[in-house]
């Protein structure tokens, strides 16, 4: 559920609540809008910064190339927007042009399959349901489809699996009956001292 560490984003420096912003800042953030919205799109369409993968190397790079000069003009100081424009443009463009060839070439889109899917209800409270993902990259195409499931990609879910087995009481457990389940987490509560004055 990452996004790429290299795509320019638009920031809201137009926002009045943002102090500093020059009107060149404001200009050149602007101009970066159609680029982030496109950016979305593809994302939802082939899956999050899938798509250079999905066409050939040279079109790949030269939009590599794109995204970089654009990266560049957005740290430049003074800022100069109408490079910021002229590099925002010309990534919209490698996106369509990729966009194109990934359609020609018959490249697979965002699914909205999910690895495994369950639902836990008890307790009188609200079912949760969550699914377990490969990867964050067809993310968008899942929530689209299913905005009833909260998404974990496989490795979040190690993660905390890691993080549970630390406690030496579950590790114990699951290593003397592996076939142990765990079935609730309680929080441990804090014991409070007859005389404390702080009631929590």
């Amino acid at each position: 559920m990452s996004q790429s560490k290299a795509r320019p984003r638009r920031q809201n420096k137009g926002d009045r609540l943002l102090s500093g912003a020059r009107a060149a800042e404001v200009q050149a953030d602007y101009s970066v809008a159609p680029f982030d919205r496109q950016a979305v799109e593809m994302d939802a369409k082939w899956g999050t910064d899938q798509l250079p993968s999905l066409v050939s190397s040279e079109l790949a790079a030269k939009y590599g190339y794109a995204i970089g000069r654009l990266n560049e003009f957005l740290r430049a100081r003074p800022i100069e927007p109408d490079r910021v424009q002229t590099w925002a443009d010309a990534c919209v463009r490698g996106m369509r042009l990729m966009d194109a060839e990934a359609e020609s070439n018959g490249a697979p889109k965002a699914s909205a399959e999910v690895f495994f899917e369950f639902e836990l209800t008890g307790n009188d409270e609200q079912p949760f349901r969550c699914a377990v993902i490969h990867d964050g990259s067809n993310w968008r195409a899942i929530k689209a489809a299913r905005p009833d499931l909260v998404l974990f990609t496989a490795r979040e879910v190690a993660v905390c699996l890691q993080a549970q087995m630390k406690s030496d009481l579950v590790r114990a457990a699951k290593d003397q009956f592996p076939q142990a389940e765990i079935v609730e987490i309680k929080k441990q509560k804090r014991q409070r001292i007859a005389d404390d004055a702080i009631p929590f």
